[in-house]
Formats: C-alpha cells, sequence, structure tokens
C-alpha cells in the first residue's frame, strides 16, 4: 500500500535539500544529494516498496541535474555483482524446484542425535550454511516451514495452544542463522553485494568471491554458536523429546521419490557453479604454472575479465540450467527481482554522488566529527549505528545509503582503506538486526509464520543485537589487525 504521508514527507525533505544553501556544494551535487534524500526517505519510511523507490534513482538523478544523461545514471543496473546475485537466485530456485535443499535438511536431521538443543543447533547449522551458497531470504523461506513441522512434532501442539520454547527457538534460530549464514559469502545477502559493487565504483577496490570468505567466514563461525547459546541458554531454554521429530524426518526421506534426471543435472550444475566461484579467486595459486594466453582466458589480464570472473560464471549458470533441461525457463522466472532492482537502485545512487562533489561535501560535513576517534572505537559507532538502522529500514537499503559515505570518509581522510573497511564493517553489521521483524527478510518470513510475535522476538533479538554487535566488531577489527583487510584492499 502506497503511503501518501511518506511521499510528501519525501518530497518536502528533497525540496528543502535542492533549495537550501549549501556552500562549497556545486548545483550537480546538490541534486545528487536531493535525490538521496528523497530515496533514503522513502526507503526509511516504506511509503513505496523498496524496488520501486530504486527505479526512482535514475529519472530523479537526470530530471533533478545530478548527470547529463539517462546513461550515466542507470549503470549500476548493469552492475556485475546484479549478475552474480542473478545467477544464485536463479540456482536458488532450481534447488527449490526439486527439492534439493529441503532433502538436504530432512537428511542431516534425520541423521542427527542428542536432545533438542541440539535439534535447535542442527537447524542452525544447515540453514547457516545454505546461507552462505544461496540467498539467505530463500533459505529462510525453504527451512521455515521444516522448522514448524519438526516443532510440532516436538510438541504435539494443537493449533489454539501457545508457541513453546522449542518452537520459538527453532524459527528463531532458522531466521538468525539465515542472517547469520547470509554474511559468509557474497550471494549470500544484498549488503554484501551492494558494498562490493560500491568499492569496486567508488575506490577501485575488486573483492572476487573467494576473497569475500576471509572477511565473511570466520565471522559466521565466531558469532554462529554465540547466537545459537543465547537462544538455548538465555533466550528460549527448550525442553521436549526431539526423537519423533526425527521420526518424522526418516519417514519423510522414505517417501520422498528418488531424485529423478533433471534433479541431477540441477545438482550438477549447483555443484559446478559454485566450484567455479571458488576457482575464480585462486588464481594467485596456478599464475606460475598455466601459460599466460590461458591464464589470461581463465582469470583476465589488464582491462578485460576472465572466464572465471564471478559475474560470468553466475550468468552462464542460467543457460546451463536451462540448455541441460534441469529446468524450464518458466520455472525461474519466479526469483527476487526486487532484491536485484533494489541494488541496482543503491549502485546508481552511490555512482551519482561520485560523479558530483556531493560525497566529498556529505562525508567531510557528516562524519567530520569521527575523524579523531581511534579506528577501534569507530568501528563499534559503525557497526552499532549500522544495526540500529537496520533495525528500523531494511538492512539492504542502510547498505545502500551508509556504503559510499562511508568509503568517501576515507577518501577524503587520505585512507581509501579504512574507508572500504568501514563501509564492508556497516554492511556486515545490517544483518546483525535481530530485534524487529522489519529488520531482515529472515526475520520477517521468521515472524509471518504466525508462530514467534514481536514480544518474543524483541526479548531474542535485543540481547543479540548487543551481544553480537559488540562480537562482529571485535572480530572485524581483529581481521584488520591480522592483516586481513590489508591483503584485500
Amino acid at each position: 500500500m502506497v503511503g501518501r504521508r511518506g511521499l510528501l514527507v519525501a518530497s518536502v525533505i528533497g525540496f528543502g535539500v535542492l533549495l537550501a544553501p549549501a556552500g562549497g556544494l556545486s548545483s550537480p551535487g546538490q541534486a545528487a544529494l536531493a535525490t538521496m534524500a528523497v530515496v533514503g526517505t522513502l526507503w526509511v519510511t516504506g511509503a513505496l516498496p523498496l524496488a520501486v523507490t530504486a527505479l526512482l534513482v535514475p529519472p530523479l538523478l537526470v530530471v533533478l541535474g545530478a548527470v547529463p544523461r539517462t546513461g550515466m545514471a542507470v549503470t549500476g543496473f548493469a552492475d556485475p555483482v546484479l549478475f552474480l546475485m542473478l545467477g544464485g537466485f536463479a540456482l536458488a530456485r532450481a534447488l527449490q524446484q526439486h527439492g534439493l535443499d529441503r532433502r538436504f535438511a530432512l537428511r542431516v536431521l534425520a541423521a542427527g542425535v542428542g536432545g533438542p538443543r541440539t535439534l535447535v543447533l542442527a537447524m542452525m547449522v544447515i540453514t547457516a550454511f545454505l546461507s552462505m551458497l544461496v540467498s539467505n531470504t530463500a533459505t529462510a523461506a525453504m527451512l521455515a516451514p521444516v522448522a514448524v513441522g519438526l516443532a510440532d512434532q516436538v510438541t504435539n501442539r494443537d493449533a489454539d495452544d501457545p508457541p513453546a520454547n522449542i518452537e520459538v527457538a527453532m524459527l528463531l534460530g532458522v531466521a538468525y542463522a539465515a542472517s547469520i549464514g547470509g554474511v559468509g559469502s557474497l550471494v549470500g545477502t544484498p549488503p554484501n553485494a551492494i558494498v562490493v559493487g560500491q568499492l569496486d565504483q567508488l575506490a577501485g577496490i575488486e573483492i572476487t568471491f573467494v576473497e569475500w570468505f576471509a572477511i565473511g567466514l570466520p565471522t559466521v563461525l565466531v558469532t554462529l554458536p554465540i547466537a545459537w547459546l543465547a537462544l538455548v541458554t538465555v533466550a528460549y531454554p527448550p525442553t521436549a523429546d526431539v526423537g519423533p521429530a526425527r521420526t518424522m524426518a526418516r519417514r519423510e526421506l522414505e517417501t520422498l521419490p528418488d531424485l529423478d534426471g533433471r534433479g541431477r543435472r540441477t545438482l550438477a550444475v549447483f555443484g559446478l557453479t559454485v566450484a567455479l566461484w571458488l576457482a575464480g579467486g585462486l588464481g594467485f595459486l596456478v599464475a606460475d604454472v598455466l601459460p599466460g594466453g590461458l591464464y589470461d582466458l581463465l582469470y583476465g589480464g589488464p582491462g578485460r575479465d576472465g572466464a572465471l570472473y564471478f559475474a560470468v560464471v553466475g550468468l552462464l549458470s542460467i543457460p546451463a540450467l536451462v540448455a541441460t533441461d534441469a529446468v524450464d525457463w518458466d520455472d525461474l522466472v519466479d526469483i527476487d527481482w526486487s532484491t536485484l532492482l533494489l541494488i541496482g537502485g543503491g549502485i546508481s545512487l552511490a555512482n551519482g554522488l561520485a560523479a558530483t562533489d556531493a560525497l566529498r561535501w556529505l562525508t567531510t560535513t557528516l562524519l567530520d566529527p569521527l575523524t579523531g576517534l581511534q579506528l577501534g572505537l569507530l568501528v563499534v559507532v559503525v557497526v552499532f549505528f549500522s544495526i540500529l538502522a537496520g533495525e528500523i529500514a531494511s538492512n539492504t537499503a542502510i547498505a545502500a545509503i551508509f556504503a559510499p559515505l562511508l568509503i568517501g570518509f576515507g577518501t577524503l581522510a587520505g585512507d581509501a582503506s579504512t574507508g572500504a573497511f568501514l563501509a564492508i564493517a556497516a554492511a556486515v553489521a545490517t544483518s546483525f538486526g535481530f530485534a524487529l521483524p522489519v529488520a531482515t527478510p529472515p526475520n520477517a518470513i521468521a515472524y509471518g509464520t504466525g508462530r514467534v510475535n514481536r514480544s518474543q522476538m524483541l526479548h531474542a533479538g535485543g540481547l543479540l543485537d548487543l551481544g553480537l554487535g559488540l562480537l562482529v566488531a571485535g572480530v572485524l577489527y581483529g581481521l584488520l589487525r591480522l592483516g586481513v583487510f590489508t591483503a584485500l584492499l
């Protein structure tokens, strides 16, 4: 539903920014800031769907005078990161089409041992793992019904009974593990893709699919066990007999038909795509082994991308799925186009700010007071501010707004790598909003089952926001001190 009041507020703020005196800022720069003000207000208020708001970015940049040509305004919608995400979404849809995701979850659960806490842990590990390979939103949507079914078997719950701790812990565990696991890879969650795209466009820093693992994987490995421990020992300690749930998983596996040829081909294309994504980041291992021409073909050279470039591999996965008759094209139409548009709009906005003097002016005005802070403290401020902002608005939209400012902050301070590090920290932190349904799509999916209410999510999520926020800041700063970011940036 369109929020007319939000549209009016956004229009007033946009005209105010466009007409206000701004010393030292050019007219195109002021137009870019007005575009950001309108779009940011609409993203935060939700007056329009996020993707629809993203489509406003190019026309506003052109009409208000930030950029002279439409072609310049729409470059973000052709960013390679979008095509990486497109391939990831298509693969996720193909896995869903053949029930491969559900088979995997059921097999792991059926083989498990232990009590209710172990069952919650198993669901969270499965969810986090899958969220690193496909979209965390898709993973949460796949596994939330599995969590509900297993919890119902454990509790033998009637429809009118209040949810038991095991049910709440399972659903929140799926939501939180999807968000945490999504941090692990470039295709896991849109904020990762947005910050990588903006780093390439604004700072000339390219982070590969494998290089992101150096940031995301340690964050997942440290924070996931703590999230599980907090859920099952402090927030909602589960007490139940999990035997019936495992029996249900085993029975369902027995009733599933053998995987047909199309399902096996889907699995093969998926496995090959992931393998090529990983291989694309390992060029340094074979640089002295492969002949120069072959190396350039695979990994690229000066001024060109290679066949193993992550966006090329992601795009090729879609024709591969259709050409091998793993799926029909019509099966792939129903993917998350809204997120792709949102990423494109965010990158186009960043490009518009960078094409003028708006980014420099804005970072000088807003972030100058932070230049004196010690870097460790600055990371904590950025992480918690990103979590808080992400709780009240889309984490993807917040990443799209914050990333260019922090990149510009580093450039202004004469240290592009520091700005890049802070932008990555902000993008990662936006996935750690656990307290409200609107914070992340996995939260909304768990809430949408009707088995978790706002107060229950706030109780567990508020605790995790604080504890994991400090932990994320510590992990990222530790990686910086260990030289991981220096090697990447």
